[in-house]
């Protein structure tokens, strides 16, 4: 496959008041990074919470879920069982289960975490949450946030996404080459596997493409790869609906806006990046008794949106948004830009990963 284009002492006797401080600061960031070294030399979770609490650590991790399984391919999802496994062990270990607009409180007033905090969301609005992860959710207490691309749950549209991918994974051709822009993606057609990765690797590639060519290109991929595409989702990519929402928001669950059609919203123009924040979140008033006021950027890194969109949010009237960034939430030093790109990690495959993660320890945010 190819893609084209592509142990020495201090005399602080003598330090005036500012060396004092930054030697203060040296000290500390040295005591975590030492702390952060014992917890991964066994990336236990117990030890790495044991640790933060001796130091006070009381930053919040908030994860990222998309999809979830119950025994099949962990590529396609998070396995409910490990997720059943995760809460109770994170439970157990004394780590406190935040909504993420509670914690957007915590960071508005500036309000010291209690102890370290984990807080859930899971992108796009799957049905496989309904029927696999939200009871489970429901019985360790804890209440994600569910942030839906809403054309997609309004039944208008795929998520283009999965409709790439199952043209791949469908197509009767054994090589494929696929002209984007000014490049061409050439790939042969091998096993299942081989066919996903394949996928995979041309989904990432039209990200990063104009809009305009994004969608055309995904308009004519049942062509390209000779199959017919359904015009509506097929049950393995198959939505929340708009009852399944409302039902599950009576159970608890908190939903926000994650755009209208989810593109990269860097690359697209200015009339379209407000349709597509201020109209899901004006989807979202409609559809739902008490939506959370916090959008979620399409893809979440930071090459995906930027000053524009946190303009749009604020403007829109919401409080907040979330980014991909791999950063831990403090309270007390957000600043106000802060709040529009609260960042968070990918759901972990392990139980010892996730308490070292909720630990605050993991990672430096620096």
């Amino acid at each position: 496959m190819f893609v084209e284009g592509r142990g020495t002492l201090l005399a602080l006797e003598h330090l005036d008041m500012e060396q004092h401080m930054m030697v203060g600061e040296r000290l500390a960031r040295a005591v975590l990074r030492a702390a952060r070294g014992v917890a991964q030399a066994g990336i236990a979770s117990r030890p790495a919470l044991n640790v933060a609490r001796i130091l006070g650590v009381r930053r919040a991790t908030i994860f990222m879920l998309h999809r979830f399984t119950d025994g099949g391919s962990p590529a396609y999802g998070t396995d409910v069982a490990m997720l059943r496994r995760m809460l109770a062990t994170l439970r157990r270990q004394g780590v406190q289960f935040m909504r993420l607009r509670d914690l957007m409180a915590h960071v508005e007033s500036r309000t010291e975490l209690r102890r370290p905090t984990a807080v859930f969301t899971v992108d796009d609005g799957y049905h496989d949450f309904a029927d696999l992860a939200a009871p489970i959710f429901a019985g360790f207490d804890c209440a994600p946030t569910v942030f839906l691309v809403t054309e997609f749950v309004g039944g208008r549209q795929w998520n283009w996404w999965d409709r790439v991918r199952l043209a791949f994974l469908r197509s009767p051709l054994m090589a494929v080459s696929i002209r984007v822009e000014d490049r061409r993606f050439s790939c042969l057609l091998g096993t299942p596997a081989e066919r996903d990765a394949r996928a995979t690797e041309f989904i990432e590639s039209l990200k990063w493409v104009s809009d305009a060519e994004r969608l055309r290109v995904v308009d004519r991929i049942g062509a390209l790869l000779g199959i017919d595409v359904p015009a509506l989702p097929t049950a393995d990519y198959a939505p929340l609906s708009w009852e399944d929402v409302r039902a599950l928001e009576r159970q608890g669950v908190d939903f926000g806006p994650h755009s209208l059609t989810h593109p990269v919203l860097s690359r697209v123009d200015d009339e379209k990046a407000r349709l597509e924040i201020a109209g899901s979140w004006d989807v979202l008033r409609r559809e739902c008794a008490d939506p959370a006021p916090l959008f979620c950027y399409p893809n979440g890194s930071l090459d995906s949106f930027g000053a524009r969109e946190m303009g749009i949010v604020r403007d829109a009237g919401m409080s907040g948004a979330v980014a991909f960034r791999r950063r831990y939430v403090d309270p007390r030093t957000c600043s106000a830009e802060d709040r529009f790109c609260l960042s968070r990690f990918p759901a972990p495959e392990d139980v010892l990963s996730a308490g070292y993660l909720a630990s605050g320890l993991a990672w430096d945010g620096e």
